[in-house]
């Protein structure tokens, strides 16, 4: 289980990524000249963004889902 939510979460944050970098390859010219959208900015946030993605989708969902899973199995149980 968590071996496919971290090949899961690997693939989204490579997608999520991908699609991002293109996003800015297609901005305008004047868009790149912006303080705001630097070299360091742009590359900051391809990073950061794909990487607080992976935190959510790799091991929280996997013990966000566990503990779902035990709390359904106790209330059957019990």
């Amino acid at each position: 289980s968590s071996t496919a939510l971290a090949k899961s979460g690997e693939e989204l944050t490579s997608r999520m990524r991908a699609i991002s970098f293109r996003s800015m390859l297609k901005q305008e010219i004047g868009w790149f000249d912006l303080d705001e959208n630097n070299l360091g900015a742009l590359v900051t946030r391809l990073s950061s963004d794909a990487a607080s993605l992976k935190g959510l989708t790799g091991q929280t969902m996997g013990a966000i889902l566990n503990a779902i899973g035990a709390l359904v199995f106790a209330v059957i149980i019990s």
